[in-house]
Formats: C-alpha cells, structure tokens, sequence
C-alpha cells in the first residue's frame, strides 16, 4: 500500500511539473505573440470602409457606415472571421491577394477579416470536386463544344487550386476549426432539405 502512495505521489509530482512547464510554454508564447507587433505597411487606401464590407461582402442592406468593429458580431453572420491585424501586417501577401480584408469602422479602428467570398469558395468545395469527377470519365464530346468543355475544365481547376491557398492562409490564421464547423452546418442544412 505504501508503494502505491509513492507511485501516486511521484506521478503527482511528475504530472504538476510537466503542468507548470506547459503553463511557463504557454506564456512565454503569449509573450512572444505581444511583443511581436510587425509594423504596417499599409495605408487608408489599403482598406474599406465597415459599411461597404457589410453591404458588399456580407449582402446585409441598410446603412452601416456608423457600425463599430466588434458590432459585426452582434449582426449574426457567421462569415465575419476576424484575425489579428498583426497577422495581415506579417503577411501583406494574403491583403493584396485578397484572402483577407482589411476593415475600418466609424472611429478608424482597423479590423482584418477573411474574405467571405473564399469562405463560400471552400464551402462549395465538394461541388467542385464532383463536378471535376465528371472530367475524369471519358465521354464523347462534339467538336464545336470541345472550347467550351475545356474552359468549364479550366475554371474547375482554377477554383480548385484558389481552395488550396485559401486552405493555406486558414491554417496560418489558425482558422480551420472555425471554417470546418461551417462546413459541418452547411452539410447538416443540406441534409435537412
């Protein structure tokens, strides 16, 4: 029975000192994650105004130019995905190619956010895959639609490879958990209907 206590204790101890090395990780991340600020290259002509990211990227009518950034929650669309602004200043690349968005409200407060133009993209992926299986089984075409064949193929892949960098800047944002479970609702709301 002694043995057994100390067997208790020792894999107490190990488990408490292996929990206080996790929590020293952990905040010497956090750290690293605050001191960390890559200055901004961009400018004011680099973002859009908070009413025209609710009107033009998320389809909400009305007049939103006096909406605050952490308002865009409370307008209960689940495609506003905000990332640190310091991820976009670290990452220019993903702003210019347009996978995120950067976004300033009625005090010039900026906010960065994934484009839900490529989060309906990657939503719609397995309708791209299915639509490329079809390309994948040999049919008889006529010449005259031979053009038009290739290009809908074309598009195909472009939309494809446009997925797979997206997926690319979901995982360096640290998003895929978020984006899985709207792809896990659109699935359950197609299933319904």
């Amino acid at each position: 029975m002694e043995e057994n206590f100390e067997e208790l204790l020792d894999e107490y101890l190990d488990e408490k000192e292996i929990n206080a090395k996790i929590k020293l990780d952990e905040e010497e991340i956090q750290k690293e994650n605050k001191s960390d600020n890559t200055p901004s290259n961009f400018s004011i002509d680099d973002a859009m105004s908070i009413g025209k990211y609710v009107n033009n990227y998320l389809h909400i009518s009305g007049n939103c130019s006096n909406l605050y950034l952490h308002s865009l929650k409370d307008l209960g669309c689940e495609y506003v995905i905000g990332v640190d602004n310091n991820f976009a200043n670290k990452h220019p690349e993903f702003v210019y190619q347009g996978y995120l968005l950067l976004v300033i409200d009625v005090k010039h407060n900026r906010g960065t956010y994934i484009n839900p133009y490529y989060i309906e993209k990657i939503l719609n992926r397995e309708i791209i895959e299915t639509s490329l299986k079809r390309f994948s089984t040999p049919t008889r075409i006529e010449c005259e639609n031979l053009g038009e064949y290739y290009q809908e193929y074309q598009e195909l892949i472009q939309e494809q490879e446009a997925n797979e960098k997206f997926e690319k800047v979901i995982k360096s944002a640290h998003k895929v958990k978020r984006i899985k479970k709207l792809m896990e609702e659109k699935r359950s709301l197609n299933e319904k209907y």
